[in-house]
């Protein structure tokens, strides 16, 4: 591989709309998520790959699609000269090239089980979880010289001495491996089981006589680890191959999840259910008293107690609002989709613009991802309505923390997020809904507040409660205030819906072009670009690389300060800026 490197993107993934699995493209939504924006993607049901291609790329993502023998020979040599290549279930004849070995026993591979990570990988700093599930199929391979990054394991405690995750260095260049397809196995934590849905061969299997999104995850979900972001944790294994590999020829920039640099932010919002003016503006004010912002999910029949007057007023201060759309417990697909369509519209009569987020009456589902594209079609761009609630109560139902899209069984990315809630008033206050047994509000509280400080302290996500303006008010006000003296007390944004989805929208709209890195004098430099106005923007650098230390940026000539932050095991220096809509910014970042 040559030392000079061209303006391309560092990063290749390479993928194929025609292959049998169709969740392998969602590793492309997974690096959106990360905020990983320098990579370019080649469809090779469209054309062949090339040597000479793959030396224009620092690293290569192969996704887990069937690739042909001289496709496996180009990526051979390309390591061997230099290169860097990630592989999500690498196919059998490529393993040597990771550093596995197949076992020559009855076994071949096993289905949802765990990996648990191995403390002493070098990229296993600050992983904050010794043990996770897996979804989908791992293939069983022994170490033929990997270093073990994650074992896999058919018990919660103890691993077996089958790879789950592995780094190697072959020839010049450097690999690392995934024995189960971290793509598909995501879209599962997500999503849940298709089967558990109200079109699957076992719709309903909590028996609560209605559809929601805790059917997909029972006896999938594993309650030991509902507190754990499971997702976001095997994707951050990914981002430190690439931090890892990128050390070997560039820089790599990133762009943070949240805006101004905090570790995390809060979502509070809730449902009208049988509230009154009254019962709303005391939550509103109660937020407001700490700098917070709420949303509100109206039925129709609070239109009238929200008029379109005091609406704007409050949508003016931050605060948003949505439709809460009713829906019978076990709706047929045509029903509920003329009904969200019929919905939808009295919301936008009502106050002008289609709700971007939206939470169901009882959290009403139907379909595996059928009801998001319900949803979408009328304008909503985030959901709520995956909670915790039989056999879990609290805590990350869909493995994330963070927005994430769906993706539907033919491997179409939906353009809606998916955002899960972590607690809820009558999850707090409710006993026989559960199944599990009730918590006194000491209980309640240090969970809340481990949920909390845990978005804050290590898993950087959004910690979303849901609090209904009747319930709280009657029985559930010493939960609100209490989370939201915590935010205020932390500096953490309690933000509304509406402007916490534009954030999103305009962080994934966000460029980069033209990285270039002069090992010489240790100098980075890149193109910004945003296509629409972004306040806050944080962009996150290597703050070490090549043996030096970031020194200084400079956006457009001018120095701006940045900080210092490790962030999930990773030192990176930090900077923020304001952009403004089809914005350009040069960066110059030294390194000494």
């Amino acid at each position: 591989m040559a030392d000079e490197h061209p303006v391309e993107q560092p990063i290749l993934v390479l993928t194929d709309c025609t292959a049998s699995n169709r969740f392998a493209s969602y590793i492309l939504e997974i690096l959106d998520v990360e905020g990983i924006f320098a990579y370019e993607v080649k469809d090779l049901s469209v054309s062949d790959l090339s040597e000479a291609e793959l030396e224009l790329y620092d690293i290569v993502i192969l996704t887990n699609i069937r690739i042909s023998s001289k496709q496996q020979a180009c990526m051979r040599r390309y390591v061997q000269d230099g290169g860097n290549l990630i592989g999500l279930r690498p196919p059998g004849e490529m393993v040597d090239l990771f550093g596995l070995e197949v076992n020559n026993d009855i076994n071949s591979c096993a289905d949802d089980l765990y990996i648990q990570v191995e403390p002493q990988h070098p990229l296993a700093r600050d992983v904050d979880a010794e043990t996770l599930q897996f979804h989908g199929t791992a293939d069983l391979y022994v170490s033929g010289g990997a270093d073990v990054l994650a074992y896999l394991s058919g018990d919660f405690e103890r691993r077996s001495g089958y790879v789950a995750v592995g780094t190697f260095c072959f020839g010049a260049g450097h690999t690392a491996a995934f024995a189960y397809d971290l793509a598909a196995s995501t879209v599962l934590f997500h999503q849940g089981l298709r089967e558990n849905s109200s079109i699957g061969s076992n719709p309903d299997p909590d028996r609560d006589n209605r559809w929601i999104p805790n059917d997909f995850f029972i006896n999938y979900l594993d309650t030991r680890l509902k507190y754990v972001p499971q997702a976001d944790i095997h994707q951050d294994l990914l981002i430190r191959m690439l931090h890892w590999m990128s050390s070997f020829h560039r820089p790599i920039p990133r762009t943070w999840y949240f805006p101004n640099a905090v570790p995390c932010i809060a979502y509070f919002n809730g449902d009208s259910d049988s509230m009154n003016r009254e019962e709303y503006l005391n939550v509103v004010s109660t937020l407001e008293k700490y700098g917070g912002k709420y949303t509100v999910y109206l039925m129709e029949e609070h239109h009238k107690v929200v008029p379109a007057s005091l609406e704007k007023e409050l949508r003016t201060k931050g605060h948003s609002f949505g439709q809460h759309v009713i829906l019978d417990w076990q709706v047929g697909m045509e029903d509920a989709k003329a009904q969200v369509d019929r919905e939808m519209k009295k919301f936008r009569e009502t106050y002008g613009y289609p709700p971007l987020t939206n939470r169901g009456h009882c959290l009403i589902w139907v379909g595996w991802t059928e009801m998001a594209q319900f949803l979408s079609a009328g304008g909503v761009r985030m959901d709520q309505n995956f909670i915790p609630r039989r056999y879990y109560r609290h805590g990350y139902l869909n493995g994330s923390g963070l927005p994430v899209k769906f993706m539907d069984e033919e491997g179409t990315l939906l353009d809606i997020y998916e955002q899960n809630t972590h607690i809820t008033d009558d999850g707090s206050v409710e006993d026989l809904k559960f199944l599990v047994a009730g918590y006194s509000q000491e209980e309640v509280l240090q969970i809340a507040f481990k949920m909390l400080d845990d978005c804050a302290d290590c898993y950087h996500g959004v910690f979303q409660p849901s609090f209904h303006p009747c319930l709280t008010t009657r029985e559930a006000m010493w939960l609100l205030e209490a989370l939201a003296e915590r935010c205020w007390e932390r500096n953490i944004p309690m933000v509304g819906g509406d402007a916490w989805v534009r954030f999103n929208d305009a962080r994934r709209e966000m460029k980069v072009a033209g990285l270039a890195y002069d090992a010489r004098r240790g100098r980075l430099v890149f193109t910004l670009s945003s296509k629409s106005a972004v306040v806050g923007i944080t962009w996150m650098l290597p703050a070490r690389f090549g043996g030096r230390f970031l020194k200084a940026v400079r956006v457009n000539e001018e120095t701006v300060c940045w900080t210092w932050n490790r962030l999930k095991g990773t030192p990176y220096g930090l900077f923020t800026l304001d952009m403004v809509e089809n914005d350009s910014r040069a960066v110059e970042a030294n390194y000494e």
